[in-house]
């Protein structure tokens, strides 16, 4: 994040939220495909491995979403305080 740009942390965080977001829809996508197998027969070891890392995929996002949105709250808080200040 360079400081010298007034926006940059806005633009990092929603950049870091639309990527979870794209990386959530991908992960959803990839157990949605797993899980239309036929529920009666076994699932070999690989559909369960990548079961599990679309599962892993999707928790990534959702930390990567709270701490892009952690980011731009601290942002929005600090720029109130310097309008604050400055007012």
């Amino acid at each position: 994040m360079q400081v010298d740009k007034p926006m940059g942390a806005y633009q990092t965080s929603l950049a870091g939220i639309q990527k979870a977001e794209q990386q959530m829809s991908n992960a959803a996508r990839d157990v949605a495909a797993s899980s239309a197998t036929s529920p009666d027969t076994e699932r070999p070891i690989q559909a369960s491995q990548d079961l599990n890392q679309s599962l892993i995929k999707q928790q990534e996002a959702k930390l990567q979403f709270e701490a892009s949105a952690k980011v731009l709250e601290a942002s929005n808080g600090t720029l109130g305080s310097l309008i604050d200040i400055k007012v």
